[in-house]
């Protein structure tokens, strides 16, 4: 039999003057009760409402390779550019020293840019830390007339350029090739609105609202309630999970939607989440998706677990406000070890299948 327990999270105001607690997001389990470390886990990184405090504007910052950051002209690492991290932003992800001896050849762009960081070819990381500058072109109608531009690290997805090219701004992917050092004559450096495991503003909602407007336009859907299944059967990696062919075939006799979120392009991606109500799946990215829905309040996402995943994603539920269930239902594989990124894991299908009898 499951129960349920609570994961509160604090949603602060952008001053921190005022709050108001989340219960929008449970976790299911059959065993132990976890209430002590499930009731802390909202303890762990830090939700507001409206944007991030600042815009940095810097004359003459550095690119250099290798470093995924910026330098001020004096060659100090201006933090605010770095991809950040974990409780406290104490991560800096592939950033450079602290402090550089400045290039003497370098490449000199004139025009002032608004700098929006790196771009990675995973869905994740984009729809997380890749998106999290583009408010800034969004609340401030004075920079969107300026050029914004990623330094991408890898060969993008058509899925990620086509939601960058969708928002319809001035906007660079790739432009400035990162193998040689440039000197930015006025750049202009947006604080981040998502900083995975650390925290997140409710402004980072609206790049994705705004891609989903331009597509769904003034289209009003029947919404389905047909249960969506996210599979992940046809990934592979090392993040290849037991079971889930036994489960899809399981789900599917009970009238599921089988999806296998990585051959749909953006526009399918969009229609998916804003047609169905009920979203299902062992835990991964294609739960993100869900901030391109137009009323993600109005949709349930049932995540198949081990135990309580990266907290992204209870973030990503605190500020789309979705129905978010984590069910306690996979196991280690006997005999393997659980080692970043292979976790070796099991779904107990009987265990989801009485998951889903009970929320019926």
């Amino acid at each position: 039999m499951f129960r349920n327990q609570v994961i509160p999270v604090t949603i602060s105001s952008a001053d921190g003057c005022l709050s108001r607690t989340t219960d929008n997001i449970k976790y299911h389990y059959s065993g132990d009760n976890p209430r002590t470390i499930v009731k802390d886990l909202g303890q762990e990184f830090q939700i507001f409402d409206g944007c991030p405090g600042g815009i940095i504007e810097a004359t003459d910052a550095y690119f250099v390779p290798g470093a995924m950051c910026l330098y001020e002209r004096h060659g100090v690492r201006i933090a605010e550019s770095c991809v950040r991290r974990g409780k406290g932003l104490v991560e800096f992800v592939n950033a450079g020293s602290e402090a550089i001896s400045l290039p003497s050849d370098f490449i000199t762009i004139n025009e002032p840019l608004l700098y929006l960081s790196w771009l990675y070819d995973h869905w994740g990381d984009f729809l997380t830390q890749g998106t999290s500058r583009l408010w800034a072109l969004l609340q401030y109608p004075e920079l969107a007339t300026i050029t914004g531009f990623f330094l991408p690290s890898h060969r993008l997805h058509n899925n990620i350029t086509d939601f960058i090219k969708s928002l319809n701004l001035n906007i660079r992917a790739g432009w400035y090739v990162p193998n040689r050092p440039v000197r930015f004559r006025k750049v202009f450096i947006p604080t981040a609105s998502f900083s995975n495991r650390c925290q997140a503003y409710s402004v980072h909602r609206e790049p994705a609202s705004a891609v989903a407007d331009h597509h769904l336009r003034e289209n009003n859907f029947q919404v389905s309630e047909q249960p969506v299944f996210l599979s992940r059967s046809r990934l592979g990696g090392g993040r290849d999970i037991q079971n889930q062919l036994e489960l899809e075939s399981a789900l599917a006799r009970k009238g599921f939607l089988i999806v296998y979120p990585e051959e749909l392009n953006l526009v399918e991606q969009i229609m998916l989440f804003n047609q169905h109500r009920h979203f299902w799946g062992c835990w991964g990215s294609a739960f993100h998706t869900a901030i391109l829905c137009r009323s993600p309040a109005n949709i349930a996402t049932h995540v198949i677990c081990h135990c309580i995943p990266n907290v992204n994603f209870l973030m990503f539920d605190s500020i789309l406000g979705n129905d978010a269930n984590y069910v306690e239902s996979m196991l280690p594989v006997p005999g393997k070890q659980r080692v970043w990124p292979d976790l070796n894991l099991t779904v107990d299908v009987e265990k989801v299948l009485s998951y889903y009898s009970r929320m019926t």
